[in-house]
């Protein structure tokens, strides 16, 4: 035999092994292959309330509303909770940890900057506003949450998602596993009226900003919505809420809409806070959108949602 041949052909064999053996397997592991763990499964809490609504109305009356009187300013919560049907729940749900509003002040201020963001007062739903040939009623019904931006348009701060504007709606989710499966989601239901006096301009050039859409500066009446994992935590907003609106001031009806917007809850397990903001808007013409919106005679208490601005009804909370 010629060893000249033989020994070339075992390094070569020897070599192969080397290459097809897993250098990299775990210690005491009989096999080549990489071991990888399971999947930890998703789990679905049952039991307990499927369904939160939040109705958003001061009332002294436990079944009336979920808001109790507001301080004069700054945040406000929720007290009460109801069904899907608006039925009062005897407790509070522990998947849902809270629900705030911001509230800009009371009809007990002066300072018209406290009508931004607060319950409308009994006398506010006849506030008449100047539109066109005649006047209407702007006002909003007794004891719901509304943003007139009339009044807000007066505030400073440009919200990102934020509490900086004091006007947002934020509900925090309790993300314990035990209480809220890793597997469920939340379809968030909200019923709200929004109007705004002007439309967007017919060029939308001025909608973008560096070559990126901002509502913002093209429209009156702009609100985003956020999930996060943090009240304080910056991030980009994955809803645009208003544009559009359902109703023009001097038509027929208050355009009382719904919107479902889904939360992928079980895609992150630190997502826990939905909030809607406020966003502050670009007036394209103060002079004519403060002759429309302002409210006018003696006897009116307010500013105007129905023109320019938005009212809160009820936001419903839907574990799937």
């Amino acid at each position: 035999m010629d060893f000249r041949i033989v020994i070339p052909m075992l390094a070569a064999t020897l070599i192969l092994v080397g290459c097809t053996t897993n250098s990299r397997s775990p210690a005491g592991s009989s096999s080549g292959r990489a071991v990888t763990a399971s999947p930890t499964p998703a789990t679905i809490v049952t039991g307990g309330a499927r369904a939160a609504r939040i109705i958003f109305k001061q009332s002294a009356n436990p079944e009336g509303g979920s808001f109790d009187a507001p301080a004069l300013s700054g945040i406000q919560y929720a007290q009460r909770v109801f069904d899907a049907s608006g039925a009062l729940l005897s407790s509070w749900p522990q998947w849902l940890s809270s629900v705030e509003l911001g509230i800009t002040g009371t009809s007990a201020e002066t300072d018209k900057k406290s009508y931004c963001a607060r319950f409308a007062t009994s006398t506010e739903y006849a506030s008449p506003c100047n539109l066109g040939a005649g006047q209407i009623n702007c006002g909003a019904p007794d004891s719901y949450y509304r943003i007139s931006e009339h009044d807000c348009a007066k505030l400073t701060g440009e919200s990102v998602g934020d509490d900086s504007s004091g006007v947002f709606i934020r509900a925090t989710f309790n993300r314990d596993a035990a209480v809220l499966g890793t597997g469920e989601n939340i379809m968030a239901v909200l019923e709200y009226a929004a109007s705004a006096a002007n439309a967007a301009p017919a060029d939308p050039a001025s909608c973008f900003e560096n070559g990126a859409l901002k509502p913002a500066n093209c429209n009156e009446l702009v609100w985003q919505s956020y999930l996060k994992a943090t009240p304080s935590e910056t991030v980009s907003p994955f809803l645009l809420l208003f544009p559009p609106v359902q109703h023009n001031p001097g038509s027929n009806g208050p355009g009382f809409a719904t919107r479902q917007i889904f939360l992928p809850l079980a895609g992150n397990p630190t997502l826990k806070i939905f909030q809607l903001n406020r966003i502050k808007s670009v007036i394209q013409n103060q002079a004519a959108f403060d002759a429309a919106c302002a409210p006018s005679g003696a006897n009116s208490a307010a500013s105007s949602p129905y023109c320019t601005g938005a009212v809160f009804i009820a936001l419903t909370f839907h574990r799937i």
